[in-house]
């Protein structure tokens, strides 16, 4: 996951949709502290949680059940202790 207090180029969406890299810009960010000043953190989780936007090759990329999005268990512990 990458958040920016500003917007992604377009080379930039396209590489993180290549990887699975969540990105998170300013307008996202902004919704997220919204929702947590005004005491609705499930909603907020929701957007940090969601899929990562994938952008595959062709339609075996669709197909092949093997492509494995890694996700960064050290920092799911720090959310997951934060949020106790």
């Amino acid at each position: 996951m990458v958040i920016s207090s500003s917007f992604y180029t377009d080379s930039c969406e396209t590489l993180a949709g290549y990887n699975g890299v969540k990105l998170i810009n300013r307008n996202e960010l902004i919704e997220i502290i919204d929702l947590l000043q005004s005491g609705r953190p499930e909603e907020a989780r929701d957007i940090i949680e969601a899929e990562a936007h994938l952008i595959l090759h062709d339609w075996s990329d669709y197909l092949d059940d093997t492509k494995v999005i890694k996700k960064d268990s050290k920092a799911e512990k720090r959310v997951k202790a934060a949020s106790k």
